[in-house]
């Protein structure tokens, strides 16, 4: 959990800078070690239960995420469809967006092994968030 009170003048500004914040306060109060070359995130969940990223779209998310960690850290991000509530996986590279069912999972757990939660940031905001089952740990 991350206090709100920096959002203030953050917010004043637009949504995406309230975002980066968030990553940059997150990042700088942890030390992550490289991983096979790639230095790891810190964290792989923001979860908006106060309606502050209303506006911002998975995209804008996306540019964010490879501004903020690389091409090489996160590969997809989890998300919930602003339309009909199904759970999305959005591939950072091609901008593929893609439903999150058994068989996308299955071929996620297949192609990283136990590495597959350290290349998933998980992006899930008030909208559609009650009464989801959200996968954040994904047990290898």
């Amino acid at each position: 959990y991350l206090s709100s009170d920096f959002m203030n003048d953050s917010l004043k500004i637009g949504e995406m800078e309230t975002l980066e914040a968030i990553f940059n306060q997150e990042s700088s109060s942890h030390d992550a070690m490289p991983v096979d070359g790639v230095k790891a995130a810190p964290f792989n969940v923001i979860v908006d239960l106060c309606g502050i990223f209303k506006l911002s779209t998975i995209y804008d998310v996306r540019s964010l995420i490879l501004q903020h960690f690389g091409a090489d850290c996160f590969h997809y991000i989890y998300h919930i469809d602003q339309i009909d509530g199904s759970d999305r996986v959005l591939c950072i590279k091609t901008q593929n967006d893609v439903a999150f069912d058994e068989e996308f999972y299955k071929y996620l757990c297949r192609t990283y092994g136990a590495d597959l939660r350290d290349k998933i940031f998980f992006f899930v905001d008030n909208r559609n968030y009650i009464g989801k089952d959200v996968p954040y740990q994904l047990v290898f």
